[in-house]
């Protein structure tokens, strides 16, 4: 009897590579509700990943975003599973995985150390956001804290994972202890952009990744990274095969098995087609 294939496992990063927003065209605005969600995918890549599935494929999502920053249109799509908050939050179906927020004391110390340099931060968690100072106005605008207190008045019950903050902040709060030694640093994301991320140390994408192919097991076959940035590097060197999008980094690229088109070109439609997943 013929060997039945078995299924093909694809990590898509979101940002640069499945989605684009421009945040700088003239005459174009969006409401603070619009700035709170990533962009949507193009109906290109949509309609791939649809068929990607309906193919006998498992789709999942692997971003730095959490799930309330994603996009309705993009949690239409048949997603198998997600790796949110770079590990932090790791889903398979509606199960849960893996759950690695900061600790009380890190949250703590972190939004302490914010309020000693004034620096502007949205403070991000799986199901909700908080703000410190003027914000990231680029991000859509939640509530204003200072203190821990604040934070748990502002978001009560929830936990966070990740820090997107000014530049300035951000290398200040490194000559905090615990910001230093257990935190994860990603300063100056993408290109020139003054902005950085703070995570906890543990979390990264190869770990969302191997939480979800621990689970499945050899049940499924070749896995496919896609990514843009050099945040996509952990991502890419846990997949059999590593695909960047033409826009990439070029030290990205040159870890890639295969350069598709750009994220505006519809890359990831291209390499699921070029590679035959799409039935």
């Amino acid at each position: 009897m013929p060997e039945t294939r078995k299924p093909a496992a694809c990590f898509f990063d979101l940002d640069g590579t499945l989605v684009m927003r421009d945040m700088d065209v003239p005459g174009v605005s969006y409401t603070p509700e619009e700035l709170r969600v990533c962009a949507p995918p193009s109906e290109r890549d949509a309609d791939a990943i649809r068929r990607m599935v309906e193919a006998g494929n498992l789709a999942f999502i692997c971003t730095g975003r959490a799930v309330c920053n994603l996009h309705p249109e993009l949690l239409e799509l048949p997603w198998s599973g997600m790796v949110t908050l770079y590990g932090g939050y790791v889903t398979l179906g509606d199960e849960v995985l893996r759950d690695h927020p900061f600790t009380e004391e890190q949250l703590a110390d972190l939004v302490e150390g914010l309020d000693e340099c004034r620096g502007n931060s949205c403070i991000v968690g799986s199901f909700d956001c908080v703000e410190t100072f003027d914000g990231i106005p680029t991000l859509g605008g939640w509530e204003r804290v200072r203190t821990i207190d604040d934070v748990h008045r502002a978001a009560p019950g929830s936990t966070f994972g990740k820090v997107f903050l000014d530049f300035d902040a951000g290398e200040a709060l490194l000559s905090r202890r615990i910001v230093r030694d257990q935190f994860l640093y990603m300063p100056g994301l993408g290109s020139d952009l003054p902005w950085s991320e703070f995570c906890p140390v543990e979390n990264d994408k190869m770990l969302g990744v191997r939480t979800i192919m621990a689970r499945l097991g050899d049940a499924v076959g070749t896995t496919y990274g896609f990514g843009d940035s050099d945040l996509d590097l952990p991502l890419l060197r846990e997949c059999d095969v590593a695909v960047s999008v033409g826009n990439a980094t070029d030290a990205l690229k040159a870890e890639s098995d295969y350069v598709t088109a750009s994220v505006r070109e519809g890359g990831v439609a291209a390499a699921l087609e070029h590679f035959g997943l799409c039935g």
